[in-house]
């Protein structure tokens, strides 16, 4: 008669799967794997970080042209764009030693939130 009740309650077009026993030898869902948590990168003066701009194409043109001299003409093999454009803004912005004030640290903050949000259209 209980059964009766339950195929008359069961008002879904299929049967509902019935829970299995586990036993010890079982890996319950779930619980199989141990999820190691990411370890947060720690954030180093030295470590490149990427950036996007915009550049003029002339001087791309130029900046392209001279890593192809520093690499194939003087045997500079480990010559890219980015080291010579690292060397550039280095070389530039020693000019201006102690005439750079640092940006406060609430600009900084919203630079960051900015940063770790999505790409998203406006």
């Amino acid at each position: 008669m209980s059964q009766d009740n339950d195929d008359s309650k069961d008002l879904l077009p299929f049967k509902r799967p019935r829970k299995k026993n586990l036993d010890d030898d079982d890996i319950p869902l779930g619980k199989g794997k141990v999820v190691q948590p990411k370890k947060k990168e720690k954030k180093h003066a030295d470590v490149p970080k990427r950036h996007t701009f915009f550049v003029n194409p002339d001087l791309l043109e130029q900046l392209k042209d001279l890593v192809y001299t520093r690499k194939y003409t003087q045997g500079d093999i480990e010559a890219n764009q980015s080291t010579i454009i690292n060397e550039a803004l280095e070389k530039y912005l020693s000019e201006y030693k102690g005439e750079i004030k640092s940006r406060p640290q609430f600009i900084r903050d919203i630079e960051e939130k900015k940063s770790k949000r999505p790409n998203s259209k406006k």
